[in-house]
């Protein structure tokens, strides 16, 4: 389900349209839905990372939502560059829609240091997205990474 079709689309308090996708902003969130056949780097997201860097500046804790509407790749050797790019980055959230969405996660999160968690809704990402960011904000910043359930059922 896309964002703007979902029931989070009354929090959205601007959207940021690229070449390779479309990027809601929310109070701590931000969701992301790339474009069909795109791959996605570093290198071309320099004006999404601007524009996360105006929202959420480099101190405020946040979260990334992948939501997998369209198919698309990511160069998981810039997973390390990220994490140095957005100190304030909490959390990766992937909302997968197939079994091959599935595999790809598991891959992915080899690659990152940041938690990184499958979901198989937005609604159930975003919950889970805020509420580990309330702890994140209340607790220490040194959290350790939650583990990922590989059947991706959520409580």
């Amino acid at each position: 389900m896309k964002t703007i079709n979902s029931q989070l689309a009354g929090q959205v308090k601007d959207v940021y349209l690229s070449k390779f996708g479309t990027f809601y902003i929310l109070e701590d969130v931000i969701i992301s839905e790339i474009n069909e056949g795109e791959h996605l780097t570093i290198e071309n997201a320099q004006e999404l990372l601007n524009c996360i860097h105006i929202y959420y500046g480099k101190n405020k804790k946040f979260a990334y939502i992948s939501n997998r509407v369209n198919n698309y790749s990511i160069e998981v050797l810039d997973y390390p560059k990220i994490n140095q790019l957005l100190p304030n980055l909490e959390l990766f959230a992937i909302i997968s829609y197939s079994h091959f969405d599935k595999m790809n996660i598991s891959i992915e999160k080899q690659f990152c240091k940041i938690p990184y968690k499958g979901f198989s809704t937005i609604k159930k990402a975003y919950k889970f997205a805020n509420q580990f960011l309330e702890q994140s904000i209340i607790g220490s910043s040194k959290l350790q990474p939650i583990p990922i359930n590989s059947n991706y059922k959520q409580k």
